[in-house]
């Protein structure tokens, strides 16, 4: 597994080194560097993956697909920009993705509609468009989604109530429409969530008074 890690992380460096060198993003010694920690088994393999605050730029590779034992995928506060590739819903043990505080644009891929076992996706502080996927309803183990200060647009969707584990929301800072999905104030689960600086019409559900401070 090794060399596979190795040989991702050289195409990586292929794919996302830009016309301006950066001496970060091209140094082998701080890609051998990176978080990586591997399961201890039989046949080592690679289930996290943390890559934040390395000062990386460019695309991320679609080749971080083949990483299928992957339960955490942490690619932080970096500079990546470009879509989020449709290779991440091949990772079908993923819990954990934080793409935050990046560049990345397009609407959010729905083949990470695949990825169920799913228990948090922070895509805050990025550029990304279109409506908030309804296919996150179906992600039926989803504790965490944050989508804080992006560009989506359209309403809420109403799928996300079907979320019975779901304790977090912040879809703060974005320019969605609409009313507030009365069945959210249902969720006897929600401890927290987020919909300021939006423009959303209508009342608040009456259900959102009841929620312990």
């Amino acid at each position: 597994m090794f060399p596979l890690l190795l040989l991702l992380l050289l195409q990586y460096v292929l794919q996302s080194a830009p016309a301006t060198t950066f001496s970060n993003i091209t140094d082998v010694d701080t890609l051998l560097a990176f978080k990586v920690s591997v399961a201890a088994s039989s046949i080592s393999r690679v289930t996290v993956l943390n890559l934040t605050l390395e000062g990386l730029a460019g695309t991320i590779t679609p080749s971080i697909g083949n990483l299928t034992f992957l339960k955490i995928l942490d690619l932080s506060q970096n500079n990546f920009h470009g879509e989020i590739p449709s290779s991440i819903g091949r990772l079908l043990r993923l819990q954990h993705l934080n793409l935050a505080s990046n560049s990345l644009d397009s609407d959010v891929n729905a083949d990470l509609k695949n990825c169920t076992s799913l228990e948090s996706i922070d895509l805050d502080r990025n550029l990304l468009t279109g409506e908030i996927p309804a296919w996150l309803g179906g992600l039926s183990n989803l504790k965490t989604i944050k989508m804080y200060r992006n560009r989506f647009t359209g309403i809420i969707p109403p799928s996300i109530t079907n979320l019975s584990a779901l304790q977090t929301i912040d879809f703060t800072a974005n320019q969605l429409k609409g009313v507030i999905p009365q069945d959210l104030g249902k969720m006897t689960s929600l401890s927290s969530i987020q919909l300021s600086e939006n423009h959303l019409s209508g009342i608040i559900p009456a259900a959102f008074f009841n929620f312990p401070l």
